[in-house]
């Protein structure tokens, strides 16, 4: 084992002379053995136990690694942490509670002894159930496998026992005479892992006894593979964003309808991760956005899960944290004049002075006999004069392409009997005037939005 190890290290560029190293030792025959190879290293070497507090076993377990590190004269470090407290705090599973919890002391000892580098005991066996279980799955990583090395804080976590067996292992522990304790937990077959390990790891191992170096190929393929399209999706993402801030990202429909199909899902999962990077999203997760970007029979549809909210609206879809804010409802309300009168989306100058940057086009003057003016929200059946008699301001903002959220606070300008005056920068009804193309007395009107004008 220790020449698969030694050329497995070596490929890798795993251990450098004289650096300072953390092992991750759990007790098992696998850390176990690990810690044994380590030792023999030409590196300085310290050793932490995490104890989960989830078993009375436990204590031997953690008795054992500070023994052995006593024994090897390394420096022993021992932290515990309460994990079914932390999981009432963060809300996630009993798995994925622990492992956060383990990265997390691995990163603050690597801090406090000077390390770069932590080494975890994963193993072969484990690269082939790891595969397995994300392929089982549908997992939206695929195929991927354990990294050889991953980045953690200022440092990164290695795993130099990829490249051999847990038949392997349990054979160098035996003639190294390497004690070690059996978590008996891994042993129930409740869990996904177990049961591929004990049925069906075996039985592919008969059609290939190599299947772990198969399996480790297949990861660094498939590693090398995931980088390069992320960098492709990452590319393909950038060009479709037309606005990223406050948690919120909004996308072109057609340009990412025209991203590469490979590259569509991936973009899909890199929006969903940089919005709520501590989420577990799935394949139907991916699909269910996806689709948002790509249906064009649903004109409106939104999307919500691990307190993420995305909705369509025509063109554009937005993503955004936590839960749409709902439209404040809005009362009627009379524009003085000059007035300047505050809206939920903008501001109307009523024969005020508008700010110099107004534009121009989205004003227009009324004669003073439709005084007083109303301003109010849109109403069923509302219609406003063309040239040609009506039209349902319901048919204008589907025209327009106004998204359904946004009509509820788009103003209504009418004169004092309700007809309709004016949509601002949709309509204005047959019969209002521009400026100082008429003979009665007028007063203009100019609508500023809070936000970007269309």
């Amino acid at each position: 084992m220790k020449q698969e190890i030694d050329q497995f290290t070596a490929r890798h560029d795993l251990l450098k002379k004289g650096e300072k190293l953390v092992a991750a030792v759990s007790g098992g025959p696998d850390s176990m053995a690990m810690l044994h190879y380590l030792s023999r290293q030409p590196i300085e070497l310290s050793v932490l136990h995490v104890h989960h507090l989830l078993r009375e076993e436990a204590e031997e377990e953690a008795e054992l690694v500070k023994k052995t590190a006593e024994a090897l004269d390394l420096p022993f470090f021992l932290r515990r942490v309460n994990v079914k407290d932390m999981m009432k705090e963060s809300g996630t599973g009993l798995q994925q509670t622990a492992r956060t919890e383990r990265y997390r002391l691995f990163q603050e000892v690597m801090e406090e002894t000077g390390s770069r580098k932590t080494a975890t005991a994963h193993h072969g066996d484990d690269q082939i159930e790891t595969m397995l279980m994300r392929f089982t799955r549908g997992s939206i990583q695929g195929m991927k496998g354990i990294p050889v090395r991953r980045p953690l804080g200022a440092g990164e976590v290695i795993r130099p026992m990829l490249g051999v067996t847990k038949d392997a292992i349990e054979a160098y522990c035996a003639e190294h005479r390497i004690p070690y304790r059996m978590d008996i937990s891994n042993e129930n077959k409740k869990y996904m892992r177990s049961r591929i390990r004990h049925e069906i790891v075996p039985v592919l191992k008969k059609e290939n006894p190599r299947l772990h170096e198969a399996a480790q190929w297949q990861a660094e393929i498939r590693a090398e593979e995931e980088s390069y399209l992320n960098e492709q999706a990452e590319a393909a993402l950038a060009s479709v964003i037309l606005e990223k801030k406050d948690g919120t990202v909004l996308i072109q429909k057609k340009s990412f309808a025209a991203v590469p199909a490979a590259l569509q899902k991936r973009a899909v999962h890199l929006l969903l991760t940089y919005l709520r990077p501590e989420a577990l999203w799935t394949r139907s997760h991916v699909q269910a956005v996806q689709d948002l970007f790509i249906s064009e029979k649903r004109p409106h549809a939104a999307f919500t899960a691990h307190d993420l909210h995305a909705e369509t609206a025509y063109e554009t879809v937005l993503l955004q944290k936590g839960s749409p804010e709902s439209e404040q409802p809005w009362t009627a309300r009379e524009a003085d004049v000059p007035s300047r009168t505050e809206l939920p989306w903008g501001v109307l100058f009523a024969g005020a002075e508008a700010p110099a940057d107004a534009d121009v086009s989205t004003s227009i003057a009324v004669s003073t006999e439709e005084l007083p003016l109303i301003v109010r929200p849109r109403k069923p059946g509302d219609r406003i004069r063309t040239s040609a008699g009506t039209k349902k301001l319901k048919k204008i903002f589907i025209d327009e392409k106004i998204p359904a959220k946004e009509r509820e606070r788009w103003p209504i300008i009418t004169n004092r009997h309700g007809t309709i005056l004016w949509v601002p920068f949709l309509y204005r009804a047959e019969g209002t005037t521009d400026f100082g193309q008429t003979n009665k007395q007028t007063v203009q009107l100019a609508y500023i939005k809070k936000h970007e004008n269309r």
